[in-house]
């Protein structure tokens, strides 16, 4: 008899023992299984107790008994979901059953206590508890915990994505969210449990399955098949934490990283829990997303976007690092005064500048940027005085630096620790003998390995060294170019390479507008890839300005100098906006994957450029730009001409506002008529969306159809909107024919009005 018959009750248990491969057979009231581990068989024996009656009690016993004497290898379990007298239990205990219920075996299965009790350790180790300052989620300010709380509770959402920009928290947050079920988990075994994958520590895994069973090895539990832990976590036994996208993005390929994703939700179902943590640029869009499942997983996924630490989060991380009222007040009023709020706003910076400011130092500086630099010459100053190290500070971050050289040219976030020896052999006195020579290394790389800006670790078996946050890796790459353009030293392969992103974002604040019009030329004269130079001066007009064209257009001229030929320069996955670009020539350049959104074009140049996915929504161009721009396939619009200005043409191949208003339509109006729904959740209109696009809908979209009346709360307190029949017809119009009526027209013109602010395409 096979158990695909419901005779054998704990179903979960017998779904379990399926995906690890066992084969079953059910014999009288014994299921057998048998599978092959490292080349032996083993054997379980399971009774399913159905109550707790004598009779059935002592049939149990005597089925295990003779299940016991036929296989006196097996494993033999009695799955008992009541309660049992503890003579009963000793009984079974005699003959060597384990008495346990169907969530106690699969916690058992899982070693829950020792794994949430290394979850709690590693957490606290990463972030204190007494530390840990709130989080919330934009754009409502929504208490983090509170919504992962409900998020864990709700039984039909599924794919969580939290974004921030570097060291804003995110690993944070994944780690205070991993402490806290772990603890809820000791207090009662039902609840999940909680899996904490750093994917950085994994870069070099290719697939799903290698990613689940090596993070599995990895914490001592043996034997298990990916198929197994998915079936867990859609069971709601487990509940994934994936931190780190972006980091597996840039150390293993943006392609592996979504292929490794893609095999997780393949074997998802659409509500099993599982968080994603990332930097924005990756998930900005649906699509974005939807190269990570399909509609199933999406339709329930949920993005959320942390907000930077404000005033008043700053204020109390800053008491909590120990400083005082006026060393506090201080260091606001310079965040306000330098404009770094964005850069502030960030714990691990924030956290820098605390421990400096507490240890007596004065590391208040121009920018964010130099502040930072100070921070680290006081921490490598600090071990000078502490006789840690005999090196002084400018020869610790110079060794430090090769570091960060070293892991970018391994394209990674962590080094093989013997590198540290390559880098130290210029410090080993000459005359030595190789035996003696050997030592001195060996004694120096062990030294810098216990520097406070580097961690040594073990993954898949190596030893490693790696920065605390990979935000210092980047910095130091930005200062080392910054120093290499400073001394006239070789920056080339840095070009070459491809700068991280936020190393770009670190050199816009870095260097001076001047500065990088110099790097421009010169790199332009050495026909180097000035990508990343672009990628630093966009990057700048963030810094300087995130709403003013005039402002931002400014700032871009001055970066460029008197450059404005740009043909066949590589210009790919790159996003313009709020620019304006007059007389400049970009024949056959690369925009590959590139956006454009609200810019301007005058007398430009795009002949024979590559525009495959780019994307330009809400610009404008001259009527012989719009022209060259049309013979690629970029969409026109309306053609416009003012009383005091030439004749502009819209010029957009992309509408992310009517696809948006169409999606929300699509929440009530169905692709068949008759199976059109009154009611949809709230979570529903934002469920699957990028980043930028959901915050477009949360402030922009939802207001204005209630505003219109096509929605209402159905009453206070409930999380479901009410769909006014009255636009039916408005939705169908543009669902089924793509057309817009007069008042969907009405409705796209005023949020297009208010899309300039959001970064849609």
């Amino acid at each position: 008899m096979t158990p695909s018959e419901p005779d054998f009750a704990a179903r979960k248990v017998l779904g379990f023992l399926q995906a690890l491969g066992y084969g079953l057979e059910l014999q009288a009231e014994i299921l057998w299984g048998t599978r092959q581990v490292a080349g032996e068989d083993v054997t379980v024996a399971f009774h399913w107790l159905a109550g707790a009656e004598a009779t059935q009690v002592r049939a149990a016993v005597s089925s295990l008994a003779k299940a016991g004497r036929s296989a006196p290898g097996a494993a033999l379990y009695a799955i008992v979901e009541h309660p049992v007298s503890k003579d009963q239990v000793d009984r079974l205990t005699d003959i060597g059953v384990t008495v346990t219920n169907e969530v106690g075996y699969l916690n058992s299965a899982l070693q829950s206590r020792r794994v949430c009790e290394d979850v709690i350790k590693e957490a606290e180790r990463y972030i204190p508890e007494h530390e840990y300052v709130g989080q919330t989620f934009a754009p409502d300010s929504v208490s983090a915990t509170d919504f992962l709380g409900r998020w864990v509770s709700e039984p039909d959402s599924g794919l969580l994505v939290v974004l921030a920009a570097g060291g804003y928290g995110k690993t944070c947050l994944a780690n205070h969210l991993a402490r806290e079920l772990a603890r809820k988990h000791l207090e009662d075994s039902k609840r999940p449990l909680p899996f904490l994958l750093p994917l950085h520590r994994h870069r070099y895994v290719r697939r799903f399955e290698e990613l689940v069973l090596t993070h599995l090895q990895d914490s001592g539990i043996l034997g298990f098949t990916s198929s197994a832990f998915a079936y867990l976590v859609n069971q709601h036994r487990i509940v994934l934490i994936l931190d780190g996208f972006d980091e597996l993005a840039e150390t293993g390929g943006l392609r592996v990283a979504r292929d490794t994703l893609r095999g997780l939700t393949s074997q998802l179902g659409s509500t099993a829990k599982a968080l994603l943590t990332s930097r924005q640029a990756y998930f900005r869009h649906r699509g974005d997303l939807s190269l990570l499942g399909d509609e199933a997983v999406l339709d329930n996924a949920v993005t959320r976007e942390l907000d930077p630490f404000d005033a008043e989060r700053r204020s109390l991380f800053l008491q909590r690092r120990g400083l005082e009222k006026d060393q506090i007040k201080r260091i606001q009023e310079w965040i306000n005064k330098t404009h770094s709020e964005e850069l502030l706003g960030s714990p691990l910076i924030l956290k820098i500048l605390a421990d400096e400011t507490r240890e007596g130092a004065d590391v208040i500086a121009s920018t964010a940027g130099e502040m930072l630099q100070r921070s680290l010459e006081r921490v490598c100053q600090r071990e000078v005085g502490k006789g840690a190290f005999a090196w002084e500070p400018a020869k610790q971050l110079q060794y430090l630096s090769e570091a960060a050289d070293l892991m970018f040219e391994q394209n990674a976030y962590e080094l093989q620790d013997y590198w540290l020896a390559d880098i130290l052999s210029e410090d080993v006195p000459a005359g030595l003998t190789a035996s003696q020579r050997k030592d001195q290394l060996s004694a120096r790389a062990t030294q810098l390995k216990n520097h406070p800006l580097l961690i040594g670790l073990v993954a898949e078996g190596e030893d490693l060294v790696s920065f605390p946050h990979p935000l210092y890796r980047d910095f130091l790459l930005g200062r080392t170019v910054t120093r290499l353009l400073q001394t006239g030293g070789a920056y080339d392969r840095f070009l070459r390479l491809g700068l991280p992103e936020a190393a770009c974002a670190f050199l816009a604040d870095l260097m001076t507008q001047s500065g990088i019009s110099e790097l421009l030329r010169d790199a332009t004269d050495k026909r180097l890839d000035v990508r990343d130079v672009w990628a630093i001066i966009l990057k700048r007009c963030d810094v300087v300005s995130k709403s003013d064209v005039n402002d931002r257009t400014k700032v871009l001229l001055e970066c460029l100098g008197a450059q404005r030929d740009f043909s066949h320069q590589n210009l790919a996955r790159l996003r313009f906006y709020l620019l304006t670009f007059d007389q400049f020539a970009f024949l056959g350049a690369n925009f590959v994957n590139s956006s454009f959104q609200s810019c301007e074009f005058t007398s430009c140049v795009f002949t024979g450029a590559q525009l495959a996915g780019t994307h330009f929504y809400e610009c404008s161009a001259d009527p012989a730009t719009a022209s060259q721009l049309s013979k690629l396939g970029i969409a026109l619009g309306e053609s416009h001409k003012g009383l005091l200005r030439p004749e502009t043409v819209q010029v957009s191949n992309a509408d992310p506002v009517v696809a948006l208003v169409q999606r929300f339509f699509r929440r009530f109006i169905r692709v068949e008529p008759g199976k059109h729904q009154r009611t949809a959740k709230v979570e529903s209109m934002v469920a699957g969306l990028g980043g930028e696009e959901r915050k477009f809908t949360e402030r922009e979209v939802v207001p204005e159809m209630k505003k219109r009346g096509i929605i209402s709360e159905l009453r206070a307190g409930v999380d479901v909107y009410e769909f006014n029949p009255d636009w039916q017809a408005d939705g169908d119009e543009l669902i089924w024919r793509g057309t817009q009526s007069e008042r969907v027209a009405e409705i796209v013109k005023t949020l297009r009005g208010k899309a300039r602010r959001y970064g849609l395409v």
